[in-house]
């Protein structure tokens, strides 16, 4: 009996300690430089809603943005955006690289891209009318999701 509710203690200790101790607030200056940068050139005059600060022992933190205007942004440790969703609007073009653009442009007319995301080996992409499109780093389109 003893050593089951040793082991319980542990598991409980354990849980405890890699759960992580995420930090919601609203203060841009929590954010690292680049993030804030980020925010004020591609969103200038939105305000920010909630900045949810992941926190857990076993990677850098990672930052989650939501403007008042829905938009969400995922930034990592160093400020540099992962994922950009604009819920009520559209990705800002300067964020979607040139040749990406122009394929969506053409092959897509009058869609607009609502939400973009960027990994170590692509991008997706969302456009208004709900469709997935995949894109490798060197903007060649891979196909739909």
């Amino acid at each position: 009996m003893k050593k089951l509710l040793m082991m319980m203690v542990c598991s409980m200790l354990l849980t405890t300690a890699f759960a992580g101790n995420d930090i919601i607030t609203k203060d841009i200056k929590k954010l690292p430089a680049m993030a804030q940068r980020f925010i004020g050139k591609y969103f200038p005059g939105e305000k920010i809603s909630q900045i949810k600060i992941d926190k857990d022992l076993l990677k850098k933190d990672d930052f989650d943005v939501v403007l008042e205007n829905g938009t969400e942004i995922d930034f990592d440790a160093k400020g540099e955006w992962k994922d950009i969703d604009c819920k009520q609007g559209v990705v800002p073009s300067d964020l979607v690289p040139a040749k990406i653009a122009e394929h969506v442009k053409k092959e897509f007319p009058g869609k607009s891209i609502r939400s973009i995301s960027k990994d170590s080996k692509d991008y997706e992409l969302k456009l208004s009318d709900g469709m997935e499109l995949k894109y490798n780093l060197k903007g060649d389109f891979l196909g739909i999701d």
